[in-house]
């Protein structure tokens, strides 16, 4: 008997179907809200809410040109609060002390997988073991298209997993579309 490929072991699993059924739901979602945004007599009160929830992302990434390239997309996503961390430790400690203040809080994690003092597995595990986080949105970006890390990353909790290996502008437009997803569901939270 055939062996699945590797892709379509992922696609079987259950945290993979689980995976899908919430970006689909999130996704019909912000089809509905979408025609009520755009009503004239909405889009002020909207630009208004954005302007006071921005979006809190905090950004663990190792490698300083990254890093850079990361900073600079989310920048252009505009209204968007960024906090950075270059390894395991400072992310967790990042993420311990917000606790104590809800204005510090991340509402969506950017993580590189390699770090020099662990993984992005360590934060995720750590997030999703939390009350404060075990919500909160986490995108795993990593240099590998490996399945096997891909599926780890899905299972311990991650929601999203992007290759850094994609062009500039593949990856300028994906963190874009990303950050823009998430603002919606945290939007829809309220």
């Amino acid at each position: 008997m055939k062996q699945p490929s590797p892709q379509n072991q992922i696609q079987q699993s259950p945290s993979y179907r689980l995976h899908q059924q919430r970006v689909h739901q999130a996704l019909d979602m912000m089809h509905d809200e979408l025609a009520d945004d755009l009503h004239p007599q909405n889009i002020q009160r909207n630009l208004k809410q954005m302007i006071e929830n921005s979006l809190h992302v905090l950004l663990v990434e190792d490698n300083h040109v990254h890093a850079r390239f990361l900073r600079s997309s989310l920048d252009r996503c505009h209204m968007v609060e960024i906090s950075e961390a270059i390894n395991v430790q400072q992310a967790i400690s990042y993420l311990i002390q917000a606790m104590s203040s809800e204005n510090h809080q991340p509402d969506l994690l950017l993580l590189d997988m390699d770090l020099p003092d662990g993984s992005g597995l360590d934060i995720i595990q750590m997030a999703r073991n939390t009350v404060t986080y075990k919500y909160t949105p986490i995108v795993v970006l990593s240099n590998t298209d490996d399945t096997h890390c891909i599926q780890a990353c899905l299972d311990a909790g991650a929601n999203a997993f992007m290759t850094k290996m994609l062009q500039p502008q593949q990856l300028d437009f994906a963190i874009a579309h990303t950050v823009g997803f998430w603002r919606h569901v945290q939007r829809a939270q309220m």
